[in-house]
């Protein structure tokens, strides 16, 4: 049985990977055609090499990370395709991929995320919640965690684990599970939304939240709200925690708030209260950014105090 020879035309792929001018499988064409495009692309390279604009690859485990996760919160590979503008099955290939992947990829996957990862997926219809139903199933029976199971500094480390205790199982404060679900619940997601995020079966939410003589309502508000955050906020809070060597995690044990908070104020959805601002300057230093318009930092009033 003889093996077809693929067709390509005469362009660079032609030239790498053949078949050759004579048709022979194996060989790279040569023709004036494909020498060619060659040679535009090398020149095109090299011109992008020394304006410093060639998309060098990078490692892919940033990317595969967030994908699974959005998986995880019920988002199906077809969704999270379309958003991104690529073909599903380009898509499903990156959930496994242990490489490397394009700098634009790895940007846009990230965009998605940072826009997917509090929202839950469209479930009006039976065919969208059978969809998210099985994309959960599969992202659990393969060990995949949600978002708020990777710390923001951890996630594109491929030495990185998950956090400690996310799947919050025995060992993990009904106190800090109460908080951590209340934010997401006030953010507008419901209970069973809630649940998924923090890693636990709704019974386990349900049976936290009752001991804490918490009823969670039956209708709630939209999740998708507008952000209330600042950007340059966000951005102040983020670079000081960096400076101090602090994880998302370690900064809300030190401000004495959940996880949720902090991710959501890096993320420019939500803005610190007066008392959290007081202690977030007391851990971090001066933040060097006013909180709104009708406040300055703690460093300027303290300046002002004593040029007084």
């Amino acid at each position: 049985m003889t093996t077809a020879v693929v067709v390509r035309p005469h362009n660079l792929a032609r030239y790498k990977n053949g078949p050759d001018e004579h048709g022979t499988p194996g060989r790279g064409c040569r023709c004036p055609e494909c020498g060619q495009a060659n040679r535009d692309y090398q020149t095109r390279r090299a011109r992008l090499i020394a304006y410093g604009q060639w998309d060098v690859l990078t490692d892919a485990t940033g990317t595969r990370r967030r994908i699974q996760a959005l998986t995880r919160c019920g988002w199906s590979v077809s969704l999270l395709a379309a958003r991104l503008g690529q073909p599903r099955q380009v898509l499903r290939a990156k959930l496994h991929v242990r490489g490397r992947v394009t700098p634009a990829t790895a940007a846009a996957v990230r965009a998605l995320y940072d826009d997917l990862w509090d929202r839950p997926p469209p479930e009006g219809t039976r065919f969208e919640r059978r969809a998210a139903t099985m994309a959960r199933r599969y992202a659990t029976e393969r060990g995949w965690v949600p978002p708020l199971a990777w710390d923001e500094d951890a996630i594109d480390d491929p030495a990185a684990v998950p956090a400690d205790g996310w799947e919050r199982g025995a060992g993990r404060e009904h106190g800090t599970l109460t908080a951590e679900a209340l934010d997401l619940i006030g953010f507008g997601l419901d209970e069973r939304q809630a649940a998924e995020r923090l890693g636990v079966s709704r019974g386990t939410l349900s049976v936290t939240l009752a001991r804490a003589r918490v009823t969670v309502p039956k209708v709630t508000r939209p999740a998708a709200q507008a952000p209330s955050g600042s950007p340059a906020v966000a951005a102040a809070i983020r670079d000081a925690r960096v400076r101090a060597g602090l994880t998302q995690r370690r900064l809300a044990a030190v401000v004495d708030v959940t996880e949720v908070c902090v991710q959501l104020w890096e993320r420019a959805q939500r803005t610190p209260g007066s008392e959290s601002w007081e202690q977030l300057e007391l851990a971090l230093g001066p933040l060097g950014i006013v909180r709104d318009a009708g406040q300055e930092p703690a460093a300027a009033k303290a300046g002002r105090s004593r040029a007084a």
